[in-house]
């Protein structure tokens, strides 16, 4: 089950002299109908509130819907007597979106992950991938990682992330420390023609000890 909170962290009652509703009782039932309908007490939903649910001595509860499901709230006070404002219909916390949703028919959002490995590559200037960068889609964004420290026995400074075109289109000064650096966006987004991914040292060359990741996430009509 899918749960989702009330936009206000809490359910609040406050009466007509505003004091905080202690004990008010709120009903909850599927939109439209008289039908009961569950609300929960936590984020899992495996607690169920009682229905109706007493106010406490603050006037309010965290309340947790079944998301994309709508619901009718009723409030009545200790006495049974209606409440002024109540009942409200059609509560809902909607269905989050999904990659479907939001991107349609014929279009493919994908990942993929290379491995840089600076073992190959002493006295070069830049580690390549050939073909990793696929011919004719968008790149939205590239991550790096650095796995294992990058050496700096000859001059290297920092790396930079691109490809032959532009080495540093995805960032450059970027730390040759073990972590994850910011994921980069921007640059020009579509190739013509097939394009290697560049890891390029700046300041200096690779002295053979070094490794980092790159996911790239692309976007392609299929």
């Amino acid at each position: 089950m899918v749960v989702g909170l009330l936009p206000s962290p809490y359910f609040l009652v406050i009466d007509a002299a505003g004091n905080a509703g202690v004990g008010y009782k709120v009903f909850t039932y599927a939109a439209g109908t008289g039908t009961p309908l569950a609300t929960y007490q936590d984020p899992l939903g495996l607690t169920p509130h009682t229905n109706p649910i007493i106010l406490d001595s603050t006037g309010r509860e965290l309340i947790y819907l079944t998301v994309g499901v709508a619901y009718k709230f009723n409030v009545l006070d200790p006495a049974n007597a209606q409440v002024a404002g109540w009942p409200v219909d059609d509560i809902l916390i909607p269905k989050p979106l999904t990659v479907a949703d939001v991107l349609g028919a014929g279009v493919v959002l994908t990942t993929a992950t290379a491995v840089f490995d600076a073992a190959a590559f002493a006295g070069q200037g830049v580690i390549t991938i050939p073909g990793w960068h696929p011919q004719g889609v968008l790149c939205l964004a590239m991550k790096l990682e650095v796995t294992q420290q990058f050496g700096a026995s000859q001059g290297l400074l920092t790396l930079a992330l691109g490809d032959p075109g532009l080495i540093d289109r995805w960032g450059s000064a970027l730390t040759l420390t073990v972590g994850t650096k910011p994921q980069r966006f921007g640059g020009i987004p579509m190739f013509a023609t097939p394009t290697d991914g560049v890891l390029s040292a700046e300041g200096g060359f690779f002295d053979g000890t070094g490794r980092a990741t790159v996911t790239r996430l692309t976007l392609q009509l299929s």
